[in-house]
């Protein structure tokens, strides 16, 4: 019997050993509830019964009483935490084909494919409904960083820790993929062998994925050479992000600079440089309809770019009490939200960004965090291999942890909603990108 079988039969029978303990509370409790009429009745036939025990031993009596129903109220309190906590969602689909960390998760604006950056300095392009690996590019001579789809076309722009951005096309053909198979569980265990046909595109050819992972069975096209090679940077690029156009990309490095890169031109000279933070910047997001975008950095603070200003900056917002790990726009552009290793996140009003409407409290550092469309729901991956998901207003709504998922083992580096909001997209450092589903659902 394979691992994945004895996991599934594992968490089978953990089930099964709830549903009895929560039964056997249920008759414990309906004793109880007997035993104290049974007494109501005593008292009302006469004080005599009562007459024979001491002031003590009534005491006693009443105080082992409330003493039982407090631990009982406590029980009961923690089992219904604890069935909304863990049980609301479950891993429906895995894909293990890095061979290190995974930096980042994003999809494409159709969501027919998924890209996941890692620290083995590739990027994995898999299909979003099945995870069925599809391409890997291997331009980068470091660490991966960040993947972003463009907004409309077949692009994808990287950074890495080579100090550069690649602007690379996404030639994957989703035509070829063939049905999945899957445990009781719902995680992909075996995919069904395709052949990609040979692109024209310079620096393609298809590959062999045999390093006897989940996906040794299929064949995917390899991409070598990037379109554009974006540098200029002194250090690391920690991410880069097309702005709203679609025709520049804004990078965030080490080097304490963002920059802003205006692809029309054909080269690889930056539009213009953005200066001010006092330390390293950890990420950059693109506001999704104007000419805006926020960085974020180690000096503990993030700030808003406009490019459209002649300053460019619009505003520095220092909330936080340590490094500023993300800051994002939500989906409509009213409100940005943050991730801190101060262990919090805060969401702000655009309309007046001088201190948070909202702060949420967390057990761990936060990695990069995001909004869903529709419901506004924050998920913020943690340090400590947790996702906890919260709404704009600050209600906590779910944790996903590894204990009966089959989930993360290490640190939860960023996370990713489907455009529907059913499914949950996460990225850890123990190589591993995961599909999240609530329970009802998988």
């Amino acid at each position: 019997m394979s691992f994945h079988a004895h996991q599934s039969r594992l968490y089978e029978l953990f089930d099964g050993i709830e549903r009895e303990f929560r039964a056997l509370w249920m008759e414990n409790l309906t004793l109880r509830n007997k035993l104290r009429e049974q007494g109501k009745s005593d008292e009302r036939q006469g004080v005599s019964l009562a007459s024979h025990v001491s002031p003590g031993e009534q005491q006693r009596k009443r105080t082992l009483r409330t003493n039982v129903d407090e631990l009982t109220s406590k029980w009961r309190g923690a089992m219904a935490k604890r069935t909304q906590k863990d049980e609301d969602w479950r891993v429906c689909r895995g894909f293990l084909g890095h061979r290190d960390g995974v930096w980042e998760v994003t999809a494409s604006i159709s969501e027919e494919v998924l890209g996941s950056a890692s620290l083995d300095r590739t990027v994995r392009i898999f299909a979003g409904d099945s995870f069925q690996p599809l391409g890997v590019y291997v331009g980068h001579k470091g660490s991966v960083n960040s993947v972003r789809f463009h907004p409309s076309q077949r692009l994808i722009c990287t950074a890495s820790g080579d100090q550069t951005a690649h602007v690379w096309k996404n030639t994957t053909d989703t035509s070829v993929l063939s049905p999945v198979a899957s445990t009781g569980t719902g995680t992909s265990l075996r995919r069904g062998r395709q052949v990609l046909t040979q692109d024209a595109t310079p620096g393609i050819e298809a590959e062999e994925c045999g390093d006897g992972g989940p996906s040794s069975e299929a064949t995917v096209a390899t991409i070598r050479s990037p379109l554009v090679q974006l540098k200029g940077h002194t250090g690391v690029v920690a991410a880069a992000e097309w702005l709203s156009s679609g025709e520049y990309i804004v990078t965030a490095s080490w080097d304490r600079t963002a920059r802003v890169w205006a692809l029309s031109r054909g080269d690889d000279r930056s539009a213009d440089t953005f200066n001010g933070h006092e330390g390293r910047l950890t990420n950059v997001d693109a506001h999704p309809k104007l000419p805006m975008f926020l960085t974020s950095s180690r000096d503990a603070t993030f700030r808003l770019w406009d490019t459209r200003v002649a300053s460019f900056l619009v505003g520095t917002f220092p909330g936080h009490a340590d490094t500023v790990t993300t800051a994002i726009f939500t989906v409509g552009g009213t409100h940005v939200v943050t991730g801190s290793d101060d262990r919090t996140v805060k969401v702000w009003d655009m309309k007046s960004m001088k201190s948070p409407v909202v702060s949420i409290n967390c057990e761990a550092a936060v990695n990069r965090l995001s909004v869903a469309r529709g419901c506004l729901a924050v998920a913020a991956p943690l340090d400590n291999a947790r996702i906890k998901v919260f709404t704009v207003g600050g209600e906590k709504t779910a944790t996903f942890s590894s204990l009966g998922h089959g989930g993360h083992t290490r640190m939860v580096t960023s996370t990713w909603w489907s455009r529907d909001e059913t499914t949950l997209y996460t990225s850890s450092m123990d190589g591993s990108v995961l599909a999240w589903k609530p329970t009802g659902a998988v």
